[in-house]
């Protein structure tokens, strides 16, 4: 596995750490304006580095181009959402974190586990092939 794919996927699991413990606090707002910021953080980082490592090669390789520009469409789709979550729940404007705050991050939390699966068994496994491939030449 490459180290880049081994980074991306420490990634998920730090993202999804920070979101789930949110719920395992019982959405406790200290608990929640620390995870979120972290969360963000990690989210933005994640997919600069994405972008940058597995995309942008991806898209230069005719035989992955297709799965590439199809993941990136989507990523881009999901992240406007993640952002409005952001932005929806700034939580320096002390936005209440009621049963709606709840909801939307149990939906936004399937999403990107949703996502993340794809991405871990679809896309990481064609960047490995496509890296080996290349390197071989």
């Amino acid at each position: 596995m490459s180290d880049v794919t081994r980074q991306l996927e420490q990634d998920h699991r730090e993202i999804m750490g920070h979101l789930d413990a949110i719920r395992a606090a019982n959405y406790k707002r200290e608990v929640a304006v620390q995870e979120l910021r972290l969360a963000k953080g990690k989210i933005l980082r994640h997919h600069a580095e994405e972008a940058r490592a597995v995309y942008a090669p991806m898209l230069q390789d005719r035989a992955c181009a297709a799965m590439a520009t199809e993941f990136q469409a989507l990523m881009q789709a999901i992240s406007v959402d993640i952002l409005a979550f952001f932005e929806r729940y700034d939580l320096k404007a002390e936005a209440t974190l009621g049963i709606e705050f709840a909801m939307d991050l149990s939906s936004l939390t399937q999403r990107l586990r949703t996502r993340i699966r794809q991405e871990e068994e679809q896309l990481y496994p064609l960047y490995r092939q496509e890296l080996a491939r290349t390197t071989v030449r």
